[in-house]
């Protein structure tokens, strides 16, 4: 599975202890020439010198497409020409980002990893448009973080909803608490709590019906 992760969600954290099943694909290392990294650490990400690899972004597709069927979870940026690039290719994959409203919570976060100020400071000055410009994103399930939430506090809920999308195709937002992952007897179920839901689409609702037709195919319950 595709999971598009915003900075600072944890997709780092996660692939570092779970090696086995998951790779984060950092797309600095594929949208910029090599030699054009002119300061030290990473100060680098916010270097107005640098300069765009010729070969980006079909480079970085390239890899994501060379390791996706080889983990589980395949991390990687939500840069936005990189996701119109999937949907238009017809690639199934998962959105995880902030809320609108947690920029403080995301700036603390930079800082506790070691990022320099001007780095934070340009990442402020974009939050709005960037936070934006992913609420528009459509064609794939969004996952929308809280404060004190990462990747992995809903990774192996967006799993299963991940097959619930590919096999009813509707489009659908989740926010907080949609996803309670319930174990009975030795099993897990995932549930989808349907008063948490905004659809992002006209005919959702409709589509809704196949969703619970599908919990049984999906191993999915929709409550």
């Amino acid at each position: 599975m595709i999971i598009a992760g915003y900075e600072g969600v944890g997709k780092t954290t996660y692939a570092r202890m779970h090696p086995e099943e998951a790779i984060d694909l950092d797309c600095n290392l594929y949208k910029y020439a090599e030699n054009s990294k002119t300061t030290e650490g990473d100060s680098y990400k916010s270097d107005p010198k640098r300069v765009i690899n010729p070969d980006w972004p079909f480079n970085y597709l390239e890899e994501v497409d060379k390791v996706k069927n080889n983990y589980s979870y395949t991390l990687i940026s939500t840069d936005d020409v990189v996701l119109s690039l999937l949907k238009e290719r017809g690639e199934t994959f998962l959105l995880v980002r902030p809320f609108f409203g947690v920029k403080d919570e995301y700036r603390r976060r930079f800082a506790q990893r070691g990022e320099s100020e001007e780095y934070i400071e340009t990442f402020s000055l974009n939050w709005n448009r960037s936070m934006a410009s992913l609420e528009r994103v459509g064609s794939c399930v969004q996952v929308p973080l809280d404060i004190n939430e990462y990747l992995s506090d809903v990774i192996k809920g967006i799993d299963g909803i991940g097959s619930l999308l590919i096999f009813s195709g509707f489009e659908l937002l989740l926010t907080s608490g949609a996803i309670e992952i319930i174990k009975e007897d030795g099993f897990s179920r995932i549930e989808i709590k349907t008063d948490k839901l905004s659809w992002l689409n006209n005919d959702a609702n409709e589509d809704a019906n196949d969703a619970n037709s599908a919990k049984s195919e999906c191993g999915t319950d929709v409550t």
